[in-house]
């Protein structure tokens, strides 16, 4: 078998087989991504496809939200939609060629613009019109079957019509004509039937006879398409000078405040702003879910982390049952041993004795933190809080990241985001104790960050140069 037709071959069974148990955002980011898919169609079509590749992606997942996901229902979806996708014509490449219409190309210029149709006209109007008021105001519906069905009120309303159709078909052959910086070219081409005497072509030409000039055009002798190979010519030689440029003449004022010929005051720059869940330095690297060695801890560190998140909102008493009941769904896929090693993690982590108390009563979840450290301004979310009479106690949660095997081997972005809710919080409780620690979901595994460690990467005073 020929090499291609075997790949397209093995890459159709593939995707076949896949297509009725997964999502079509899935099939189809799997299919663009680690398949080349997104590479293939911009070295055919070029980089302005990635726009509407996106935008696909980005229906799969709307579709999945409000449907079921399957992928002929998606299919059938976007296709009864008629989804359009609109770019932004400025900013595309100025070597391409673009193809218009009119009315999509106002406001837009090229330096060089052809006209390839302008021998059509504007189809006859609808046996249909509304008849309007003195207002300009639609007030009936006016039914023209045939010219000789007309009386007085319908004639002059048809050539009310009739009069704006054709106004409208000027106009746009204004915008058409000024589209071009340097070149326009106008061209057409004929059916059997006689150009029509009111197309562009012609009241083009009928413009240009007095003023243009007929000239040889090698290009059509070369085609041997017309008996007459010479064009209609029109230029604009740039030759005139610019001119001396007129400035306006300076204005006098008088009886002006002191405070205009003053420089403005200085102004003490605002506080730098920082978000210490988003630091200049390097994460950790994020568990991928597409990696096979990595699929136990992906599933293992959402569910846990989703249990960890509701668990401290339910009594301690119903904890155990309720863990029990939502890792034996069958959704999850665990194993009895499964359930049962993750169900003892997760309440060691809940159990711990330094930091039990931030997942009881009186915690909370979420807790936005706003302060300024060393003239900066600290915005940032506390994953869970608590503060007693005598500590303050924050976990930061992380989903999907290995553990490192001890505190001293944690990213310094983590290290400089705990450090960061430290010094905030050590300046609004400075009589408490404040301890911070890490839960790493995936394990789960919590891990306590001594105070001189943070301390190393509290936010430095801002210097103003």
């Amino acid at each position: 078998m020929d090499p291609q037709f075997l790949f397209a071959y093995e890459e159709l069974s593939h995707f076949m087989a896949r297509s009725d148990f997964i999502p079509p955002f899935e099939m189809y980011n799997e299919l663009l991504g680690s398949h080349n898919g997104r590479k293939k169609l911009a070295s055919r079509l070029g980089p302005d496809v990635l726009d509407p590749i996106a935008e696909f992606l980005n229906l799969a997942l709307v579709y999945e939200k409000s449907h079921s996901p399957s992928l002929e229902g998606f299919l059938h979806w976007v296709v009864a939609g008629g989804v359009e996708i609109k770019r932004d014509l400025e900013q595309s490449d100025q070597q391409g060629v673009r193809v218009m219409t009119v009315h999509g190309a106002k406001g837009l210029e090229a330096p060089i613009v052809f006209l390839p149709d302008t021998l059509q006209v504007p189809k006859t109007g609808s046996s249909l019109l509304w008849y309007q008021n003195a207002s300009g105001q639609d007030e009936a519906l006016v039914w023209l079957p045939r010219q000789g069905l007309l009386e007085k009120i319908t004639k002059r309303e048809n050539e009310q019509d009739k009069r704006r159709r054709e106004q409208e078909y000027r106009r746009l052959l204004y915008v058409a004509m000024t589209r071009a910086e340097d070149r326009l070219y106008v061209c057409g081409w004929e059916t059997k039937r006689k150009a029509p005497e009111q197309c562009w072509y012609n009241m083009i030409k009928r413009g240009l006879l007095d003023i243009g000039k007929e000239c040889f055009d090698h290009y059509l002798e070369e085609m041997q398409e017309t008996e007459n190979s010479t064009v209609l010519r029109l230029t604009t030689p740039q030759i005139g000078s610019a001119g001396k440029i007129l400035r306006p003449p300076k204005p006098e004022y008088d009886d002006l405040p002191y405070w205009v010929f003053s420089k403005p005051a200085y102004e003490v720059p605002s506080p730098v702003a920082i978000t210490p869940s988003k630091p200049d330095v390097e994460e950790a690297t994020v568990i991928s879910p597409l990696q096979s060695y990595d699929e136990g801890y992906f599933s293992r560190g959402k569910i846990i982390h989703t249990l960890l998140q509701t668990l401290p909102d339910i009594e301690v008493e119903r904890r155990q049952k309720t863990i029990r009941k939502v890792l034996s769904r069958n959704v999850y896929g665990l194993s009895s041993k499964e359930q049962k090693d993750t169900a003892a993690e997760i309440l060691s982590v809940l159990n711990d004795p330094v930091f039990a108390p931030i997942f009881g009563p009186g915690s909370r979840a979420e807790v936005p933190l706003i302060g300024t450290v060393a003239g900066k301004t600290i915005s940032a979310q506390i994953d869970r809080l608590l503060i007693t009479e005598n500590k303050v106690l924050i976990v930061d949660f992380k989903t999907n990241r290995l553990p490192p095997k001890s505190p001293d081997k944690v990213v310094d972005a983590y290290i400089y985001q705990m450090a960061a809710y430290y010094s905030a919080l050590k300046n609004i409780f400075s009589d408490k104790e404040i301890k911070c620690a890490l839960l790493w979901t995936a394990v789960p595994y919590l891990m306590e960050l001594e105070a001189n460690q943070l301390l190393q990467y509290e936010p430095k005073d801002t210097v103003v140069a």
